[in-house]
């Protein structure tokens, strides 16, 4: 009969984290695509549910990750450095680059006279 090791335990969880993390962008990556698409107020505000899991699932999974891969005495210090990576820089850069994008194409940096 197989008994399953600890080390075979670690690596299935280590793969739920990464399952779980993945969803949780996709989740959260879909609800922002969503709201630049849909028009309808409550459309909009029933999609807040969607952002609201993707960032439990970003968030918790991120605070286990970065736990396992630190020695306890860098615990908090790798969650401070993470989430201020994760939520304060790369929202910045991600903007800035859009940005730059939306003013370099011509097509997006020119309203439709049109409308």
């Amino acid at each position: 009969m197989y008994r399953p090791r600890v080390r075979d335990a670690s690596a299935v969880q280590g793969v739920y984290l990464t399952v779980v993390y993945m969803a949780g962008c996709i989740v959260y990556g879909l609800t922002f695509l969503l709201w630049g698409s849909v028009s309808d107020p409550t459309v909009l505000s029933m999609l807040a549910v969607f952002e609201g899991i993707g960032f439990s699932l970003l968030f918790t999974t991120g605070v286990v990750i970065v736990g396992r891969l630190l020695p306890r005495s860098l615990y908090s210090t790798g969650n401070a450095v993470g989430q201020m990576v994760s939520f304060g820089i790369g929202p910045i850069l991600g903007a800035a680059l859009v940005a730059w994008f939306a003013l370099a194409t011509p097509a997006l940096s020119e309203p439709d006279a049109a409308h």
